[in-house]
């Protein structure tokens, strides 16, 4: 098993795979981040600007420790 994939609508956090809702309330990412270091979720992989790297119009997530 692993994290569970998260998308980010509006400052809320929802299963990738349902859309089941997780958490709302957090306005920036830093927050969202912050959150993802308790629970065991994983958020998409960003850009500077705050957008998510996309394969074939997907999110990319990175669950793993940098190599």
């Amino acid at each position: 098993m692993g994290p569970t994939k998260v998308i980010v609508k509006v400052f809320a956090i929802y299963e990738a795979k349902t859309g089941k809702f997780i958490e709302d309330g957090l306005a920036i990412y830093e927050e969202l981040q912050d959150y993802a270091n308790h629970p065991y979720i994983s958020l998409p992989v960003v850009d500077k600007a705050g957008q998510p790297w996309l394969l074939e119009g997907e999110p990319i997530y990175f669950t793993g420790q940098a190599v």
